[in-house]
């Protein structure tokens, strides 16, 4: 033991322990173990039973906010006017809107938030269009990448 514990005080036990921390072998080692602690039976039934809490309280957020939002946006596609809410979508008059996804993030909450700052101001800025007449619009306009 006292040999062990000396050559690990010593420099060259030093680096050889450094060496060990960087490597592979010991974040696989650390990987191993955070799964068997993770995917305990009792840690796997409370991440269950959280999830399902999320989606009773969560459910059908976006597809209100979506519905709501076309509702306020005229509900069809300004210039052919087609009603298929399937085919709509929100397009920024001006266009640059990528700079707005980023800036509320894609998906999940970010398209919620994003769908809330168009109720905020008031659909101002934005516009509907069906698939179609988006695509027209943006090859038109130099808008697409």
């Amino acid at each position: 033991m006292d040999k062990d514990r000396q050559y690990n005080q010593s420099e060259r036990g030093k680096a050889r322990t450094e060496r060990y921390n960087h490597s592979s072998k010991r974040k696989a080692c650390e990987k191993k173990f955070l799964e068997k602690l993770i995917n305990t039976p009792e840690l796997r039934e409370k991440r269950i039973e959280r999830l399902r809490g999320w989606r009773m309280t969560h459910e059908g957020t976006y597809a209100k906010l979506r519905k709501e939002v076309l509702s306020f946006l005229g509900n069809k596609c300004v210039t052919c006017g087609i009603e298929d809410f399937r085919v709509l979508q929100i397009d920024h008059i001006n266009g640059n809107g990528y700079k707005e996804n980023k800036q509320f993030g894609k998906g999940g909450w970010g398209t919620v938030k994003y769908y809330r700052h168009i109720l905020v101001v008031e659909g101002e800025g934005y516009q509907l269009l069906c698939a179609n007449c988006n695509w027209i619009k943006r090859y038109e306009q130099g808008e697409y990448n």
